[in-house]
């Protein structure tokens, strides 16, 4: 997938998630993040505070990018985090330490508005939300949620197109279109040459 992501997109800068269990080990992150550079990543995300691993990414010149809040490669019920004081404070703390570590920029997935305009105001790198309220410096969303493939809704999410509705409108129509041999039409079809078509009958008809 990121080798056919980087032929499509040459000039934009590719950001690989290390996959679960592959940085469990500062020479285990390094290992599959340079497998991960040599298919077309530029850089690398990682999912909380691992400090020993991000400093020796870092160290050998990987790019790294931070994420705090929800995790959702352990952390599967979508809830809120940092809505209680320890909670904020410790997620806070934990964007801090990123920073001096030498990410280059931080993910805040699923935390209360006010934190993550705290989180960005008193930081020097850019911090990207996904459902994280307005003052992050981008936005990031699921291409399935804002184009509505995904049947639920989530509140962190807009749909700005409803193609699940679509698609399957789509699919009953040419269903229907091909029980009532409507589709394939005239214009669907391809024939032979009248002549061509005139000696190969006159030699199925042999037999």
């Amino acid at each position: 997938h990121l080798k056919a992501v980087r032929r499509g997109a040459k000039e934009s800068y590719v950001l690989a998630d290390l996959p679960y269990g592959s940085y469990e080990t500062p020479q285990q992150a390094l290992d599959n993040a340079r497998i991960l550079l040599s298919h077309g990543a530029d850089g690398v995300k990682l999912e909380g505070v691992r400090e020993e691993v991000v400093k020796y990414l870092i160290e050998h010149n990987i790019e790294v990018c931070g994420h705090l809040g929800l995790l959702p490669q352990t952390q599967h019920k979508k809830a809120v985090q940092g809505k209680k004081f320890e909670q904020a404070k410790e997620l806070i703390l934990g964007a801090a330490t990123l920073e001096k570590l030498g990410i280059f920029m931080l993910v805040l997935e699923l935390i209360p508005e006010e934190l993550g305009q705290i989180i960005t105001d008193n930081s020097g790198m850019p911090t990207i939300g996904i459902g994280s309220g307005r003052f992050t410096d981008g936005q990031v969303l699921i291409v399935n949620d804002i184009l509505g493939i995904t049947p639920y809704k989530l509140r962190l999410a807009k749909k700005y197109q409803d193609y699940q509705t679509l698609s399957l409108d789509t699919i009953k129509k040419y269903r229907e279109e091909v029980e009532q041999k409507v589709f394939p039409a005239e214009d669907n079809v391809r024939h032979m040459a009248q002549d061509e078509l005139q000696q190969l009958m006159a030699w199925v008809n042999q037999f």
